[in-house]
Parts: C-alpha cells; structure tokens; sequence
C-alpha cells in the first residue's frame, strides 16, 4: 500500500483512488497466481505474454492516473486492501475504487468436487431435476443457464422474485448466491469484490466502509450495481455513487477518471458530475 497525503492547500485534498488492480508490471507478476483477475487474464499463457498483450496499455494509464491524483493532492492507495477502504471513507469525501468483481458466472476453476458428486446433488434440487452432467463443462453449462434464465428466483417469495428480476444484474447474482448456498463445499463462491487483503463478500466490504462516510463514492468496476444496491439497502442511500451494471474494460475508466480529477481539480464541486459530464458528453460526441 503507497498512501500519500494531500496538503491542506491542494484541491483534492478530500480525494482517495484505491488501486485493488496492478499498476506495474511486478505487481501483475506477483498476482498471476494469486489474483483471480489476473489469473483469468493470463489463462495458462506466459505471463509476460499476457502483460504485453492484454495489460501494458492499462497499467500505463493507472500510472497517468496516480500522477494526476498525486499531482492535486489527492490520497492514493496502490495494493488497496479493506483497510485502505475503511481509512479512506474515514478520512475522505470522494473515494473512487478500481478492483474485481468476482461475479456470478461459474468458471471451471469454481468446480471443487467430482463432476459426478456434484451432479447428483443437483438433481436433488427441484431446478435441476432431470439433468445429468458427466463431465465438467456440460455441468458448467448447466449451471450458468440456471443463472443466466434466473430460474432460481422462483424459489423465492414472489415479491423479492419479481424484485430481483428486475434488474439481470441483481437477479443473476442472487441466483449465485443460491447455488452457493447449496453446493456449499462443492462450488467456490461467485460475488465478491477482490482487494490485495482477499476476495470480500458483500457484508465484508459494508462493514469496512466507515459509517461515518456521506460522501460520493465511484465504484469502477464491473457489475458494480450488486455492491451498491446492497449498500443502499443497509445504509438507506446515505451516499453518492456511481455503478456500472455490466463488464468493464479498465483503460476508458482510467483516463475518464482522470479528466474528472482535473475538471474538479479546476473547478471545484462534485466529481459525480465531472464524471457524468464526461460520460455523457462520450455518448453524443
């Protein structure tokens, strides 16, 4: 963690980017077999293969980005653990969080038991009877079609049902969360926010962020409707953010906040609407 404090004269003084992804090239080195962003990234390639091909270009623009913030005064947190997120929404007005979700989908590396243990437990399940898997990537299939029809949300009391289906996002992820409930032990858990400290379920990363924290809060990564729908629910919309329902590629972020740095930096006010008059000025270029 590289934290620096801003003076008391610097405009983005009340300002904190925390960087759960690598800005260096060492740093991706040491996460490819650590991280699960970084190890789905590298795929079984060379890591330095993986490096040039898929992650220079982003590391370049989150080291500009370091600069920029650093340059203005705001706090910077590269490795960004759940401390560095509970001393940020402690200490600062605007935090912008760049990290992993590890989502709903299931990847062959969630698998943990026999694809035949595993298949018949399924077909226990009133949402899978009838099906039969004997190898890995059929069940796979089979279990990401539970999740991508939501079928699973009919086991809900139909109001939370009809909620949740409202939004794929939201829908699909509660349907990750009850198939984990169910192959518990035989099924790694999708929905968590990945920081250097570990993979964070929701309440995990609640109860980091300070609640003294009424700020605005960007959360720039993928799928980030769950956590802030989720921290809606238990703060009753006591904050400001900006989510994003769907996957994500890091470089457009990073250099979007970036210039939302410098136009607050300039102009003062909310880097929500920095933000957003970047977004939207992008749609109608």
């Amino acid at each position: 963690m590289r934290a620096a404090a801003a003076d008391t004269d610097q405009p983005l003084k009340t300002c904190a980017v925390l960087f759960a992804i690598p800005t260096t090239q060492s740093q991706f080195d040491e996460q490819a077999q650590i991280s699960d962003y970084v190890r789905k990234m590298v795929r079984g390639q060379d890591k330095n293969a993986a490096w040039y091909a898929d992650y220079e270009n982003v590391a370049a623009a989150a080291q500009d980005l370091i600069t920029t913030a650093q340059r203005f005064g705001a706090r910077v947190y590269e490795s960004a653990t759940l401390a560095d997120l509970a001393d940020a929404t402690r200490n600062c007005h605007t935090v912008i969080l760049f990290a992993h979700w590890r989502g709903a989908k299931v990847v062959d590396s969630d698998i943990l038991a026999d694809a035949e243990v595993l298949s018949h437990k399924l077909r226990q399940h009133p949402c899978f009877q009838g099906s039969h898997a004997s190898d890995r990537p059929t069940l796979i299939d089979i279990l990401n079609g539970a999740i991508e029809d939501m079928r699973l949300l009919d086991q809900l009391p139909s109001a939370v049902a009809a909620a949740a289906k409202r939004s794929r996002s939201i829908g699909q992820t509660l349907c990750r969360d009850l198939l984990d409930e169910y192959l518990h032990g035989l099924l790694a858990p999708g929905n968590r926010l990945e920081l250097y400290s570990g993979l964070c379920t929701l309440d995990e990363v609640d109860r980091a962020v300070s609640g003294t924290f009424h700020g605005e809060l960007d959360l720039a990564l993928c799928h980030s409707e769950v956590l802030a729908t989720f921290l809606d629910l238990r703060r009753g919309d006591q904050l400001r953010h900006l989510y994003w329902p769907s996957l994500l590629h890091p470089t457009p972020q990073l250099l979007k906040v970036r210039a939302a740095l410098e136009l607050l930096a300039g102009e003062g006010g909310s880097y929500i609407d920095k933000r957003l008059s970047l977004e939207e000025a992008e749609r109608y270029s």
